[in-house]
């Protein structure tokens, strides 16, 4: 699963505000916006994001992009 895609769903499911995000990294609104929509960011434009977020939350995203799935169980082949 793309980043932006797994970023999106997170905020959703704990209810995050992008906004909040932004002030707590001191990122633009617009360059979060950007991710949001799918631009491309910078590694540690990523990693600011990360470090702000609930751990729930960052596990929650990073398993999402590691596992490519959205909330199904992985496969277990067969």
């Amino acid at each position: 699963m793309d980043f932006y895609v797994a970023f999106n769903k997170t905020l959703n499911r704990f209810d995050l505000k992008a906004i909040d995000l932004a002030r707590k990294t001191d990122l633009s609104m617009q360059r979060v916006s950007q991710f949001k929509d799918g631009f491309n960011v910078r590694v540690d434009t990523l990693q600011k994001l990360l470090e702000v977020m609930p751990q729930e939350a960052k596990r929650y995203m990073l398993t999402l992009v590691a596992e490519g799935e959205t909330d199904s169980p992985p496969s277990t082949g067969g």
